[in-house]
């Protein structure tokens, strides 16, 4: 017996140790729904009592509250000799968490970490790994029911039920759930083995110890998740299938009334609970309210734009739904599955030439129930969003099983057990990667700095918030970004003091006349590291991502204004300089922001004067030269950037009479502050300038004049013209103005 089924012993043995790895590496609380399923055990362990679901109140198993009770009750065995506290506070939120986002770049953590999550386990954090190992437990019986499933629909295929259980246990997903705290694991598990039951049943297995068992598995699933129930709508066509091809629907009946009564038996009560408390047999009315309704039910396209969405969570997806895989593992699956599909065709092709195609009962049903799954999602999704691939999970067994069909058809029968070892072998592989190089690096702690270790190349600031920490320095990962980029901005802070608060961190970009431009808010290091978990004197690194909107009007210069606030006040820090002054806030320096494209511009006036070898001026446009007093004279100009600019030049625009006197003028940082210390070689401006015109001056023809100049010193750019020298370093525009007198 043993030597028969060395290869799904040794494939659960690896099943053991992989999920056990996923265990302890996923944080506490980092899959979904854990923190709430927890609860939901803890609190039956603590009161012996079903949770009832309150919309008045915010519980903490929230809307797993409603969940049939099989798991948690289960859970709470294991979790009973330990002394927990109650279900309240198990853990502190991320109040910044990018839930369900997989572009998210920090702040995957849905709950902060700290040191005491470390072995050995204690308290709460034993009581997770507990339940992990339950879950490890139910996922291991799910891949050997898998393998049975597999050799009672093919008899005479040993290696292909060793490789649907290959493809079922190193579904990284799978060991994803499967060692995290989830009822889905107990569904999955009982769904697998009423589906192996009923098989055998259609076989010919009805013998009443079989219809009991049938039952009592049937009950049971009722009672793990509401999913469940689609193993009645199985069961009931599969008798109507018997009674039909028996044309004996007493025996039938009866039969089926041995199954159902004893799934009545087991699981009834749950649903005529539900009934009393909340008028729904299912509960599925408040947990919807609990957890949110779509506004607009999707259409059948609207679910089939989901599709991938869901072919990536059913494969691989971590955290939250906001931890990718990297790209090439969803290319192999989706190599996998082309594969599996292409043997189905090559088999239907072998089956039409031999004028033979038949389905047997025990292979139908694999195929229905996974429709049964899969229509049962469809109408979940329309209720809420849900379009996650873990909610097939009840059909794993049979979509490995034909996964597995698909492909050994690519080979000879001889070469299957060469075909089943190398695909589980690297399917393995891919699965054991995921924990050490996606899952843990993406809650990695920031690993604490000396002020030496700051990078020369950062930006000193010296600022401190309220006494308590000071931002040392700042660095840019570059220096120029595009609307719709996002900017890496890496700050390093130094705690002057124990803090007990959790302080969050803005960082706004702000436009040359205060408009926002992007903004990211979160506590340090992603939510990894805050700022109660500081200690006085450590130099901390901190990463954040702050998005460019996208209808930002380039090229500008943005500010990166960095300050610290408590969230639950929205109250910000005080802030003082480095000499101690008061400050309003703090700018950690400036970004270029450039447009996606360089703009084409038609110059009307063009010309060429150079300005300290450094900027050109080539042309100019005014937009109206017969203006009245009291209005503003609009004038555009064209530099062009000829070399790195050594300064910060100040534009000037002057308004002169005849005799050279200066009637107006329009000083400005060019182009709204965009600084030309930022301009690119080559790069044109178009700078939009306005000179005012003093209602008291008299009509008749003036120039402008233009130039640069450094504020701080007042000393205009040399200007030169074909190699010359031009006098007192002004342009004259050549077109004049012609001022027209106020009514």
């Amino acid at each position: 017996m043993l030597r028969r089924h060395w290869g799904i012993a040794v494939l659960l043995g690896v099943f053991l140790i992989t999920g056990a790895i996923y265990g302890v590496v996923t944080p506490v609380f980092e899959a979904p729904d854990e923190l709430w399923h927890y609860a939901y055990a803890v609190h039956l362990a603590d009161n012996g009592r079903l949770p009832v679901q309150s919309l008045e109140e915010d519980q903490p198993w929230r809307q797993e509250g409603s969940q049939p009770p099989l798991y948690y009750a289960l859970g709470a065995l294991l979790l009973r000799p330990l002394d927990l506290g109650g279900a309240e506070n198990i853990a502190t939120y991320n109040p910044h968490v990018e839930l369900g986002v997989p572009s998210a770049l920090a702040n995957v953590n849905m709950v902060l970490h700290g040191d005491g999550e470390g072995y050995p386990y204690q308290g709460h954090i034993l009581g997770v790994h507990l339940l992990r190992i339950l879950s490890i437990l139910l996922g291991a019986g799910t891949v050997w029911v898998t393998y049975r499933l597999t050799l009672e629909v093919f008899p005479d295929g040993e290696w292909l039920a060793v490789g649907a259980a290959a493809i079922n246990a190193f579904t990284p997903q799978f060991l994803f759930i499967g060692s995290s705290v989830n009822n889905d694991n107990a569904i999955t598990f009982l769904a697998s083995l009423a589906l192996w039951l009923l098989v055998r049943l259609a076989k010919g297995d009805r013998r009443v110890k079989s219809l009991i068992w049938l039952g009592l598995i049937l009950g049971l699933a009722g009672l793990a998740k509401l999913s469940g129930l689609g193993l009645w709508a199985l069961v009931g066509i599969t008798f109507l299938w018997l009674a039909w091809k028996e044309r004996s629907l007493r025996v039938v009946v009866w039969q089926a009334g041995i199954v159902f009564a004893v799934a009545v038996l087991i699981s009834g009560w749950w649903y005529v609970r539900n009934w009393m408390l909340y008028g729904d047999p299912t509960g599925v009315n408040v947990m919807l309210q609990i957890v949110g309704r779509r506004a607009h039910a999707p259409d059948i396209w609207g679910l089939l734009s989901e599709i991938h969405g869901l072919g990536v969570s059913y494969w691989a997806i971590f955290g939250w739904f906001n931890i990718l895989a990297d790209k090439w593992i969803y290319v192999v699956f989706e190599i996998l599955f082309g594969a599996a599909v292409l043997g189905w065709g090559i088999a239907l092709a072998r089956c039409l030439s031999q004028r033979r195609i038949s389905i047997d009962i025990q292979f139908a049903l694999p195929i229905t129930w996974s429709g049964i799954v899969l229509f049962s999602l469809a109408r979940w999704t329309r209720m809420t969003p849900a379009t996650q691939g873990r909610l097939l999970f009840p059909a794993i067994g049979a979509i490995s099983m034909m996964l597995a069909w698909g492909i050994i058809h690519w080979v000879p029968s001889r070469w299957h057990r060469l075909m089943v070892g190398l695909v589980a072998l690297f399917l393995w592989g891919v699965a054991l990667a995921q924990p050490f190089s996606v899952v843990a690096p993406a809650y990695d702690r920031p690993n604490l700095l000396g002020l030496h270790q700051i990078p020369s190349g950062a930006r000193d600031v010296k600022a401190d918030y309220g006494d308590r920490i000071r931002l040392v320095a700042c660095e840019f990962e570059r220096s120029a970004v595009h609307p719709g980029d996002v900017l890496k901005v890496t700050l390093y802070w130094q705690a002057l003091t124990g803090m007990d608060e959790n302080y969050s961190v803005f960082i706004h970009l702000v436009g040359p006349d205060g408009q926002p431009m992007g903004q990211a808010d979160s506590y340090p290091c992603g939510g990894m590291y805050p700022t109660r978990q500081w200690r006085p004197g450590e130099i901390v690194k901190d990463v954040h991502w702050v998005p460019v909107e996208a209808d930002v009007e380039a090229p500008l210069a943005a500010d990166v204004e960095v300050g610290l606030y408590v969230l639950s006040e929205y109250s910000n820090l005080s802030i003082t300089d480095a000499l101690g002054r008061s400050v309003g806030r703090v700018v950690a320096g400036r970004i270029k922001v450039a447009p996606s494209t360089m703009p084409a511009y038609d110059i009307l006036h063009r010309m060429h004067y150079e300005l300290g070898g450094q900027i050109a001026l080539i042309g100019y446009e005014i937009t109206d030269p017969n203006v009245e007093t009291g209005e503003c004279l609009r004038v555009d100009l064209y530099w062009q950037s000829l070399a790195p600019a050594s300064a910060d030049y100040t534009v000037f625009v002057h308004l002169l009479d005849s005799d050279d006197r200066q009637w107006s003028q329009g000083d400005k940082r060019p182009q709204r502050g965009y600084s030309t210390l930022l301009w690119e070689v080559g790069e044109i401006v178009l700078d939009r300038c306005e000179i005012p015109v003093p209602s008291d001056l008299s009509p008749g023809k003036y120039r402008i004049s233009v130039g640069m100049y450094r504020a701080d010193n007042m000393q205009r750019l040399p200007v030169s013209h074909d190699g010359q020298p031009v006098s007192m370093n002004r342009i004259w525009l050549d077109e004049p103005v012609c001022i027209l007198g106020g009514e």
